[in-house]
């Protein structure tokens, strides 16, 4: 799951902004009192995990939601808990009745996206926030589960996206911090596809590491992510364009002539289908800009060594009176990947 330009750029949602507009009912859902952290609370099995929670509010969805304290590699995690210690790693897997593929019901979905949400919260404060952005690849899609890195071992992250939910927990006060996570499709129903609560003991100590865990995070976890990511099936598409602007060899051309980021181009591929090759995008009844209609897929070797890829989108810009201006090249989405092309 990666950093996508523009419409699936990640949101920080600051403190403020989600206590002028927070989920219906998680304050008071957060609130309710848990077994204090001092108690001595043994690690619950899974189906105790998820019944342990907080009551669930009609915003929430289905529990679904496991924690532990280590990587969750199989059905069980031997370390399942919903409450952790201020030295604990946090990892979570959200366990479903149905592969995550029903979950995404937009129909033509490009990139397909499930946002998953962490509130944390504390008496007298307001409530935190992050949503990150989980690009799902056809593997992803396959599976009955979703996981889910909240507080992970900074030297093996592998989800670049989830770095900031350590931001989150180190907004609050040293003490009980009550959390929820929470994913839901990104599609225009925004389906739930469930949540669970847990309770993090913050210390000080914990709290001032939390910054540097978090840029040695991102770092890994973008290397990880890149390694393990091959290039989606849109790059198996043999479609073409009518228009001679639209031909390979121009789109090769403005791509090395506009996009200054492109090394050298590995290869491109265009959406099979019918209908016209232009689209307008209008505002308010006037025309901004004409653009390809179906999508062009691009694989590059950046300047800096790595590989991209991505949607490259044509356009020409609207100048008025039935005029458009010079054909361009501009980046739709820009994704990294273990550079390995067929």
């Amino acid at each position: 799951m990666v950093h996508v330009r523009r419409w699936l750029a990640w949101s920080l949602l600051g403190c403020t902004l989600l206590a002028q507009n927070p989920l219906k009912g998680i304050k008071s859902a957060l609130s309710k009192a848990l077994p204090p952290v001092s108690a001595p609370v043994k690690a619950p099995p899974v189906a105790a995990a998820m019944e342990e929670t907080l009551p669930p509010d009609e915003t929430c969805g289905p529990k679904t939601a496991v924690f532990a304290k280590s990587r969750i590699t199989g059905p069980r995690p031997v370390d399942a808990s919903t409450r952790f210690g201020g030295s604990d790693r946090i990892y979570a897997r959200f366990v479903l009745p149905k592969p995550v593929r029903d979950y995404i019901r937009e129909a033509g979905v490009l990139y397909p996206v499930v946002v998953v949400q962490l509130t944390a919260s504390q008496p007298d404060q307001s409530p935190c926030s992050f949503e990150s952005n989980h690009l799902l690849s056809e593997a992803d899609l396959a599976q009955d589960f979703l996981d889910v890195e909240i507080l992970p071992d900074p030297q093996t992250a592998r989800i670049l996206n989830d770095n900031s939910f350590s931001w989150v927990i180190a907004q609050c006060e040293p003490g009980p911090v009550h959390a929820r996570l929470q994913a839901r499709a990104r599609d225009g129903a925004m389906e739930v596809l469930g949540c669970g609560d847990f309770v993090f003991d913050l210390t000080a100590a914990r709290k001032a590491q939390l910054p540097g865990d978090r840029e040695t995070i991102k770092r890994v976890a973008e290397e990880n992510e890149a390694a393990a990511r091959s290039l989606p099936k849109d790059f198996n598409d043999k479609g073409s364009f009518r228009d001679a602007q639209l031909s390979l060899a121009n789109i090769r051309a403005l791509i090395q002539r506009d996009l200054k980021d492109v090394a050298q181009i590995l290869k491109i591929a265009i959406r099979e289908g019918s209908g016209d090759d232009w689209t307008v995008q209008s505002e308010d009844g006037v025309p901004r800009f004409k653009m390809n209609f179906r999508p062009i897929f691009v694989a590059w070797k950046g300047k800096d060594g790595k590989s991209y890829y991505g949607r490259v989108d044509l356009r020409r810009n609207y100048q008025g009176g039935g005029v458009y201006g010079a054909l361009f090249a501009e980046h739709g989405s820009v994704n990294r990947f273990n550079g390995k092309v067929n």
